[in-house]
């Protein structure tokens, strides 16, 4: 079964990128996904004698923010984007220890991305340190039962910790509290611990190509101690502090890899197992007992400033004139005249989107259940409401329903019309347009028609000198008005599968040659749901996993507070 799950947000790293970044290289640009609009009709191309005529309509609606576990994401990646990379720094520090114990901690605090990038910070940042701010990284930081764990090894995690949160919440970075970073770093760390500790009861051990991986990574150093011209001992000791060595990020990595191993095999076997009960009468039990969560709603509203003297005879007005039979619109005209300005939607937003972006009133009024478990405000229903100096009216086309988009992937290849019309017409612009479109599709045809086929034509296709020519990657998207109204209907034909390809002439104006790379064999409802319940089962496993850990971290603190605030005075020098 295809379930669209939601993959877990594993604390360790990425197998296939595991630091470090030479010191001379870049820092890349993070891009933010761009709702994209996609369009496609059958697999035939487009005549270039075809007239094509665009009308692009957007609709703004309220911003839907909900917080379900497991709603389907629309990632839209330029194929050649890279995650941002951070820096990480460290200063000297001894202290007398402390003893501290630490409450409940969370095991997946931090995401994937800490691994992909922080170990920069050790590469490139601390290059501007000096004699006066290295630190002895073998002096014990933190223990947890029997395992010590060096200033080293705490800052390695640190400048993870610290990375994320720079990169992910940089507009509010100022306003993280230092303490919350420390706190995190050290769950962090002790996690990485004691999974490595069952990792290795376990009989886990690095494969000759994890060790070949490791090498490969380990390599960032020579090429950034080759920049600086020095040797790598020369390097390490001038830059990470005295007794610090090139073996000792190499046990970091080697013991992050064996942790890491084990969790994902504990993890998968949880969803193994999972997947095997009786998966499809406890979804529509959890659905029906929380139904509120994952339905939609089919609701449309009017509004009248409350400044107005009539507002609120208005909004009655228009209640009292659907409820002798008039529709919403032709209600709204009998009171207003013009239904259109005064009028606008909620349909397609779940209860938590409407609450925190609209009015929870609202909210509780689309989505109020009976004792049954049947909505009470179903078609037709109408009500008034006051909120933030305005008079609503809110009108129910149906009762709340599930989601029932099927989620789908996609990758793509834009061909957009030039708006430079200085030399030629419109119409001239838009044959253009087209026929760049079919040649490139011809191109496509030519290959043996795979995802990675397709993979390979629109990283050609995206390198287009002209810039009219777009590369992008679609994942966990729905047929719900977002996209392009073409792409929508091709992707959401029935029968739609993997590898199904077309070029499509958009509403929007532009072509797009499609490649579905994945089909979801349920709703998102039930995708939503299912990812529930098994993220209540992987919980299960780390509540039980930590509380045999929590009591044993013990930290020395003055250590661990000169450490950090090394860190931040090299991170200033080096601005």
């Amino acid at each position: 079964m295809d379930y669209f799950i939601q993959k877990r947000k594993v604390f360790l790293m990425d197998e296939n990128k595991i630091n470090p970044i030479p010191a001379n290289e870049p820092e890349a640009e993070q891009e933010l996904p761009a709702d994209e609009k996609v369009v496609t009709e059958d697999s035939e191309v487009i005549e270039q004698n075809d007239e094509s005529t665009v009308q692009e309509t957007e609709e703004e609606v309220v911003s839907e923010e909900s917080t379900q576990n497991d709603e389907t994401e629309t990632e839209d990646a330029d194929y050649f984007s890279e995650e941002a990379e951070p820096e990480f720094i460290v200063e000297e520090a001894p202290a007398p220890k402390k003893k501290k114990s630490k409450g409940a901690i969370a095991l997946l605090v931090i995401l994937v991305a800490l691994l992909l990038a922080a170990t920069v910070f050790f590469v490139s940042v601390i290059m501007k340190s000096t004699a006066s701010q290295r630190i002895d990284h073998d002096e014990i930081a933190v223990t947890v039962g029997d395992d010590e764990i060096t200033v080293g090894e705490y800052l390695y995690w640190f400048a993870y910790v610290d990375a994320y949160y720079y990169n992910y919440y940089s507009y509010y970075y100022s306003q993280i509290p230092e303490e919350q970073i420390k706190s995190d770093t050290l769950n962090q760390l002790a996690h990485t611990s004691a999974l490595y500790n069952k990792a290795v009861a376990a009989g886990y051990e690095l494969s000759d190509e994890d060790k070949a991986q490791i090498d490969e990574n380990m390599q960032g150093y020579t090429q950034a101690a080759e920049a600086s011209s020095v040797s790598v001992d020369d390097y390490v000791a001038k830059n990470f502090g005295k007794g610090y060595t090139l073996e000792m990020l190499r046990t970091y990595l080697e013991k992050q890899a064996v942790a890491y191993k084990y969790y994902e095999d504990v993890m998968t076997g949880i969803e193994d197992d999972f997947k095997k009960s009786d998966v499809e009468d406890n979804v529509e039990k959890a659905y029906n007992a929380n139904k509120s969560m994952y339905d939609l709603a089919d609701v449309v509203y009017c509004y009248f400033d409350a400044t107005d003297e009539n507002a609120e005879k208005n909004a009655n007005a228009v209640v009292a004139a659907i409820k002798g039979g008039k529709s919403f619109e032709d209600a709204i005209k009998a009171v207003k005249g013009d239904a259109e300005s005064i009028s606008d939607s909620l349909t397609g937003l779940y209860k938590d989107a409407i609450s925190a972006n609209f009015n929870e009133e609202a909210a509780e009024w689309i989505f109020e259940i009976n004792a049954d478990g049947n909505y009470v405000n179903g078609k037709g229903a109408a009500t008034t409401l006051e909120a933030g100096g305005v008079v609503y009216v809110l009108y129910a086309n149906n009762a709340p329903a599930r989601n029932s988009f099927i989620p789908v992937s996609l990758d793509f290849v834009q061909i957009n019309v030039s708006t430079d019309d200085s030399i030629k017409s419109e119409d001239e612009l838009k044959l253009q347009a087209k026929s760049k479109a079919n040649t490139l599709f011809a191109e496509f045809e030519k290959t043996d028609k795979t995802a990675e086929a397709f993979a390979e034509f629109a990283q050609k296709a995206n390198a287009d000198e002209s810039g009219l020519v777009k590369a992008l990657s679609e994942k966990d998207i729905v047929a719900d008005g977002s996209h392009d109204g073409a792409v929508e209907k091709w992707m959401a034909e029935e029968g739609r599968k993997a590898g199904d390809y077309a070029l499509v002439e958009g509403e929007d104006g532009a072509y797009y040659i499609v490649f579905m790379t994945a089909v979801s064999e349920n709703p998102v409802w039930y995708n939503s749901v299912f990812n529930s319940l098994l993220q209540a089962e992987l919980k299960a496993w780390e509540d039980e996993f930590i509380a045999g850990y929590e009591d044993k971290i013990v930290s020395d603190d003055e250590v661990i507070n000169n450490a950090v605030t090394a860190f931040k005075q090299i991170s200033a020098n080096a601005q």
